[in-house]
């Protein structure tokens, strides 16, 4: 079974991050880490948190680190989505993301934005997928820890207390070499700089989509290498 861990980005409110751990205690979820700049949680964090004090202690700050080369899988939350499902930014509900972490292995980092501005583009761009809670309202943007709360529940109902047929979900280390193995796929082939950064964008929401195994990444490794050598040979 995956370990989901709860990133927050750069928050801001004491309260917030209190209400974040109560949810987290609520739906069995136990680590906690804070990115991007120093954040330590204080006396009205401890106050809102409510019997999940023992959260707030033991959360880490990974500061400026590659969330990528630190979780297996990373999701960011956003509350401004695309229309177009070919989008690069294109989002998947609640619902829909326990449905694929069910029965996969590895960590998962569950990056909840900042308060006032959420996750930037670029976050968003380097996070395998992107999930968004559907709000029919005219003002779409949730509280950080009500948004927080719909997403725990979603996991837990169909993802936390499902253990059964786990996979070996493929290692962080193990996708970013298949992302550096397509990169290098599309320059052999010469595919104008200006697409480049699209492909690269769409080919990781697929992975972290796929939900793919240790041996598939290693499967799809290995037709890139031999792609790239046999390009390399005919040139």
């Amino acid at each position: 079974m995956a370990e989901i861990c709860v990133v927050l980005v750069e928050p801001k409110l004491q309260c917030n991050v209190g209400f974040v751990a109560r949810a987290m205690k609520n739906f069995g979820l136990g680590r906690l880490y804070f990115s991007g700049r120093d954040f330590k949680p204080e006396d009205k964090a401890f106050e809102c948190a409510a019997h999940a004090e023992d959260i707030l202690e033991r959360a880490e700050h990974l500061g400026d680190s590659d969330l990528n080369q630190v979780f297996d899988i990373t999701i960011g939350s956003t509350a401004k989505t695309h229309e177009k499902s070919s989008s690069t930014r294109a989002a998947i509900t609640p619902r829909k993301l326990a449905e694929i972490l069910s029965g996969v292995s590895g960590s998962v980092g569950l990056l909840l934005g900042r308060e006032d501005s959420g996750l930037s583009n670029s976050e968003l761009d380097c996070c395998d997928m992107v999930v968004s809670i559907p709000t029919p309202a005219p003002y779409s943007t949730m509280n950080l820890s009500h948004a927080a709360a719909v997403l725990f529940y979603e996991l837990g109902q169909n993802y936390l207390a499902d253990g059964e047929g786990v996979i070996r979900e493929a290692e962080g280390s193990e996708k970013e070499a298949l992302h550096k193995g397509f990169k290098s796929l599309l320059e052999a082939v010469e595919q104008p700089n200006h697409k480049r950064n699209v492909s690269e964008r769409i080919f990781r929401r697929v992975i972290g989509r796929a939900g793919i195994s240790g041996r598939e990444a290693h499967t799809l490794a290995g037709i890139f290498k031999k792609a790239n050598d046999t390009i390399k040979e005919r040139k």
